[in-house]
C-alpha cells in the first residue's frame, strides 16, 4: 500500500517552509544530516493552523508545496499534498479507511 517503507540517505537539500504564516515545523535535521537506519523514520513534522479549517488546510498545502527535501529517494511530502486537498478530506469526509478506499 503506497510503498510508505523508511528511505536512509543524506539530506543534500533541506529547507523547511517556516515562511509559510501559521506554520511550525518540529525536526531534529538539517541540511547534511544522515538519515539512517537507526533514525525514526518521521524526520520532520508539519504543523498549520489558522482561523478556519479551509484556512488551515491551504496553509498546509503551501507549505507542503515549498518543502526542499533532496538526497533521499523519495519522501511522502506528494502523498500529504494530495491527501490534504482530496475533496472528501477538505470537506471531513473520510473514515479510518480513507487511504486504503481513496489512495489504492
Amino acid at each position: 500500500l503506497n510503498n510508505f517503507l523508511p528511505v536512509i540517505g543524506r539530506l543534500n537539500r533541506y529547507e523547511e517552509p517556516t515562511h509559510v504564516p501559521g506554520v511550525r515545523v518540529d525536526s531534529g535535521i538539517v541540511e547534511g544530516s544522515e538519515i539512517s537506519v537507526f533514525y525514526d523514520p518521521l524526520i520532520s513534522k508539519l504543523c498549520t493552523w489558522g482561523h478556519t479549517r479551509d484556512e488551515s488546510l491551504s496553509r498546509m498545502a503551501e507549505a507542503l508545496d515549498s518543502y526542499v527535501v533532496g538526497g533521499l529517494a523519495r519522501t511522502n511530502i506528494n502523498f500529504l499534498r494530495d491527501l490534504m486537498t482530496h475533496p472528501k478530506y477538505v470537506c471531513g469526509d473520510f473514515t479510518t479507511k480513507f487511504i486504503e478506499d481513496e489512495f489504492p
